[in-house]
């Protein structure tokens, strides 16, 4: 299968194990200052219960990040095993959990299920693992992805992290590539939503979860910058077309 056919949407279904009683589940997913925590706060805000032991504001997200210590360090552990970190850009696809690591996701999912009645989880981390959350994750689980213009990715990178513009591209698109693939693959319950365009959040938010969704301040619009003129590699440019591509279809389903 060529690149710009495997972004093509696929109606094939994704393996997933039985769960056991109706979960009212939503997980945020998308490549780290994409507005992750924005559709988190959301969340949380509405009556989703993102965890027991959230990592606390900072500078670089004032609302707080909405990420739970244990989920995160879950993950920096699986990469490091891999000798890899989060901003690593060489990786080729998506990361499967080995035997331990599915083990202890199973048990993280049991218990976050058990605690609340609605809930979630967002680690941008998640998304290079998401095959195999996926075969664990409620079937009726809310798949949310959120995306943002490369170049304002990579622009917030390096104000943050002082990565190179080309690198910061070039990570998102690994974020990207994985994500789109592993959502086309599912088949269902999967949307799309455009942090460029941060109106049209709450209102898909709250048609997707049947909630009056309350919209919450975003600070992180403050490393937002409108494109310049920037020439995206060929292959950048196809996988952000194909990300507004299925952006609009969520839009227009749910608007």
């Amino acid at each position: 299968m060529t690149e710009e056919s495997s972004l093509q949407r696929s109606s094939n279904s994704g393996a997933q194990l039985a769960w056991p009683e109706p979960a009212s589940a939503a997980f945020v997913l998308g490549m780290h200052r994409s507005g992750t925590s924005y559709l988190a706060n959301l969340l949380e805000a509405n009556g989703y219960h993102m965890g027991e032991d959230l990592i606390p504001a900072n500078s670089s997200n004032p609302a707080g990040h909405f990420e739970d210590s244990r989920l995160v360090e879950f993950h920096d552990s699986a990469l490091r095993k891999r000798n890899l970190r989060w901003d690593h850009r060489k990786i080729d696809g998506a990361l499967r959990f080995d035997r331990d690591e599915r083990a202890w996701a199973t048990r993280y999912l049991d218990e976050r299920a058990r605690a609340a009645p609605a809930w979630g989880f967002k680690d941008p981390r998640a998304v290079l693992f998401w095959p195999s959350w996926q075969e664990l994750v409620p079937p009726d689980a809310l798949q949310l992805a959120i995306f943002r213009h490369p170049f304002h990715v990579a622009t917030s990178l390096f104000i943050r992290n002082g990565i190179p513009l080309e690198a910061g591209i070039s990570l998102w698109a690994v974020y990207n590539k994985i994500l789109i693939e592993a959502l086309d693959a599912c088949g269902s319950r999967s949307y799309y939503f455009c942090f460029d365009e941060p109106d049209t959040i709450p209102a898909i938010l709250s048609r997707l979860t049947g909630k009056a969704v309350s919209d919450v301040h975003i600070p992180e619009i403050q490393h937002s910058y409108a494109p310049r003129a920037y020439d995206l590699d060929p292959a950048v440019e196809r996988l952000y077309r194909a990300l507004l591509e299925r952006y609009k279809q969520t839009s227009e389903d749910n608007l």
